[in-house]
């Protein structure tokens, strides 16, 4: 049995519609339908690669603000992806790790913070290279680089990192 019934629910709606507009007379209507439903179907997911793509140049490039969002792109995907497509998916914390620890390390404020959370609160760390007592480290950079947060610490992580637009 599906855990939801937007399993069953979701492509049936998408096949309903799909004939529905094959039913109607005018040959454009019935393409212009089709291209559109297509098209509902298919956007959340060209924005996701689109973004990546271009995050993931920047960040080749060496752009630490780049970096930080393809890390945060790359865990936030699954949950982003879901509202759309029902399909649940785990999200991919070790390699967006590995984004935010290089855009730690090329010290953008942002990052050195929600590193240093990460690290001190041990959410997903498993192979950073980094024991729990350096992530207040990483917090004081941060803070002496002028980051400034109103989220307290404890809830950053959760409440500002892992939101996607």
């Amino acid at each position: 049995m599906p855990v939801s019934w937007m399993f069953i629910l979701f492509p049936s709606s998408l096949f309903v519609m799909w004939r529905l507009f094959g039913r109607l007379e005018n040959v454009r209507f019935r393409q212009a339908g089709r291209l559109m439903l297509v098209g509902a179907y298919c956007a959340p997911l060209c924005f996701m690669l689109i973004s990546e793509l271009v995050f993931r140049n920047k960040a080749r490039a060496g752009d630490a603000k780049a970096m930080y969002d393809l890390g945060r792109l790359i865990e936030c995907r699954s949950e982003y992806l879901a509202i759309w497509y029902p399909y649940p998916s785990p999200p991919d914390m070790s390699s967006g790790l590995v984004y935010l620890q290089r855009s730690a390390e090329a010290e953008y404020p942002p990052a050195l913070y929600a590193f240093g959370v990460r690290l001190k609160d041990d959410f997903y760390i498993s192979n950073a290279g980094y024991s729990k007592s350096d992530g207040q480290m990483f917090i004081d950079k941060a803070i002496a680089k002028g980051f400034v947060t109103v989220t307290p610490e404890a809830e950053y992580y959760i409440k500002v990192y892992r939101r996607w637009p």
